[in-house]
């Protein structure tokens, strides 16, 4: 089971996780629509996983692949029904799977 932790607000491209699933807000969501996150915080133990959800339909977190978050391509977070799952191997953290949403036409 995961354990839901409060919402995580991007400050400087960078978030700290404090558990295992965290809704992630752009800093300014009255001004900002796109943000991206470079940096996580917060890996303690190799094997540790995260996932990240979209906080808002309004705003879009653009998880981008980095020398830290080894995620093969870049993932938007735009709806909040977008996940990224990511593992922290001790030195990084690398994505497991993404779902981005779609809407049916």
């Amino acid at each position: 089971m995961l354990s839901k932790g409060s919402t995580l607000t991007i400050a400087s491209n960078t978030i700290t996780v404090t558990d295992s699933f965290h809704l992630v807000a752009t800093s300014d969501p009255d001004n900002t629509t796109t943000e991206n996150l470079t940096t996580i915080n917060g890996g303690h133990t190799a094997g540790q996983v995260v996932v990240l959800m979209a906080a808002n339909d309004d705003e879009t977190v653009k998880v981008k692949n980095s020398a830290s978050l080894a995620i093969g391509a870049d993932t938007d977070l735009d709806t909040d029904t977008d996940t990224i799952t990511l593992m922290w191997t001790g030195s990084k953290w690398v994505g497991l799977a993404s779902r981005v949403a779609t809407t049916p036409s």
